[in-house]
């Protein structure tokens, strides 16, 4: 019944889920109760106003029976005077037995609408002592209409009329009364109802409702309180703990994840050193070949300067030439050093600075290029060429490491090709600027080069590479606002490198 009753009342709150559909089932039980009442006690007051109708009806018969036989017919009037005032007589008419008005209570001549009880000439007339009751609409209301005859209706007959719709009218408006009492007690009764359940039920519920809506967005959430013991303290207590645990659990989560995500960074800084370390260590014969002719040449020059200092007579200038000769060794190994300083290690935290383009080149060249001529593969990098002279900012020593990266796979991959060549170019195109490092390999098959990207995927021999050195390009260029690719409309290998010239405008 109430599921119905919510249901086409279309109801969705909790409160006018528990009032409404309790308030019309009283007020429609009252109803029903007072209708019952009211149609019962309308019974009993007809039944007993007939009783008294008839009642009357004999009593005033007989009274006039005497006094018509007894005294004149001008004593009627005064008779039935007399019973005028009786509770519930609304008029008297006395007909004679010609059917003529004999006497009546009204002032000064019978209505038109109350005539309507004269009968018809004495020939048609049937005698009978029965007392006829009927209900008839007369005037504005209801009446029991009463038909007494007088002696069998020799000497006449009395009409007396009851005004049933009046009587009940007195009786049934004190039931109205006290039905619009209790209907109004019920509203003021369910109103106190419905603010204790919002105190003491709802807005407890909506405080729940409100943090749990707070909690499924992510939002912070407070602690819910209840003063009560029923199953609402009980589901606001469960939803705190549940709250409580979860917080708990996040807290341990976020924990665990920082720790994991430190291991994560460890590891990728050990990646990327691993993968620093790796360019080194190819490129380690290349290097100490480098370092050692100048040492040879800085050796042979200081054996020459002590010989020159234990004669008597010095060699000026010659002296000052092996000098100078030894001042551009040490700076070639000094660059040598700095390049490889530069390749190994983390530049990540560097700040974006201006950097010359062909100062990186020189870095990078200063620790490749001797694997190159030992090898016999031909590098063409013209660092005079204009495009070189090139000033952006950038992050110098990542830069480098993607150069170094690439020359080496380049080198990689012709180095034991018939007259292998590596050609590096630079240029720019709008805001970026474009470094093309291309070799005379024949290409990267199609099912390598949707994965040479992939951390640790390579085609190298074992011992050979680490799988992280183009990730690891991919990366920086990424970092600054760039890219690598590979352009697959050259007939040979080409790695096209994309960075901003200024990196801060969309990093």
């Amino acid at each position: 019944m109430l599921k119905k009753i919510q249901k086409a009342l279309r109801i969705k709150s909790l409160a006018h889920k528990i009032i409404v559909p309790n308030l019309v089932i009283v007020l429609l039980t009252s109803i029903a109760a007072f209708s019952f009442a009211k149609n019962k006690l309308e019974k009993t007051v007809r039944d007993e106003f007939k009783l008294k109708g008839e009642s009357i009806s004999k009593t005033l018969e007989t009274g006039l029976q005497e006094t018509l036989l007894n005294t004149s017919s001008s004593a009627v009037q005064g008779f039935i005077d007399e019973y005028r005032n009786i509770d519930g007589v609304s008029f008297i008419i006395i007909y004679d037995e010609f059917d003529q008005p004999l006497a009546h209570t009204f002032t000064p001549v019978i209505p038109k609408e109350y005539q309507v009880f004269q009968g018809g000439s004495s020939s048609e007339k049937v005698y009978s002592t029965d007392l006829s009751v009927n209900e008839v609409n007369v005037g504005e209301s209801s009446h029991f209409v009463f038909d007494a005859p007088i002696l069998a209706g020799l000497l006449g007959r009395a009409v007396i009329g009851m005004d049933v719709e009046r009587k009940e009218a007195e009786v049934i408006g004190p039931l109205k009364n006290l039905f619009f009492i209790f209907t109004l007690g019920i509203f003021v009764a369910f109103s106190f109802l419905g603010s204790w359940i919002l105190d003491r039920i709802l807005q407890p519920i909506n405080r729940l409702t409100t943090q749990a809506k707070r909690y499924s967005l992510g939002l912070e959430v407070e602690t819910v309180h209840s003063t009560t013991q029923d199953e609402v303290g009980a589901l606001i207590k469960a939803f705190n703990d549940l709250i409580e645990r979860n917080n708990n659990y996040r807290e341990d989560l976020e924990e665990e994840v920082r720790q994991r995500s430190d291991i994560i960074i460890q590891q990728k800084e050990q990646i990327s050193n691993s993968a620093r370390l790796s360019m080194l260590g190819e490129m380690s014969a290349g290097i100490a070949h480098e370092i050692n002719n100048p040492l040879t040449v800085l050796s042979t020059g200081c054996m020459i300067l002590k010989k020159q200092v234990s004669k008597e007579e010095i060699n000026r200038e010659r002296v000052m030439k092996i000098v100078d000769d030894n001042f551009k060794v040490i700076q070639r190994i000094s660059k040598i050093i700095s390049g490889m300083k530069n390749v190994s290690r983390d530049g990540s935290n560097d700040v974006f600075e201006a950097a010359s383009l062909r100062e990186i080149f020189e870095d990078s060249l200063s620790i490749s290029s001797q694997r190159f001529r030992n090898q016999n593969v031909r590098l063409d990098c013209d660092l005079d060429h204009p495009s070189f002279d090139l000033s952006f900012k950038c992050r110098h020593v990542e830069v480098s490491q993607i150069i170094v990266n690439l020359l080496g796979n380049a080198f990689d991959a012709v180095c034991e090709l018939d007259k292998p060549w590596v050609k590096v170019k630079a240029d720019i195109d709008d805001e970026d600027l474009i470094i093309r490092i291309s070799d005379s390999g024949p290409g990267i098959p199609k099912d390598v080069k949707d994965r040479i990207f992939i951390p640790f995927y390579t085609t190298k021999p074992v011992g050979k590479g680490t799988g992280i050195g183009l990730s690891l390009c991919l990366r920086i260029a990424n970092n600054h606002g760039g890219s690598i690719t590979l352009d697959e409309s050259s007939e040979h290998t080409c790695f096209v490198v994309k960075l901003k010239l200024d990196p801060s405008k969309h990093v």
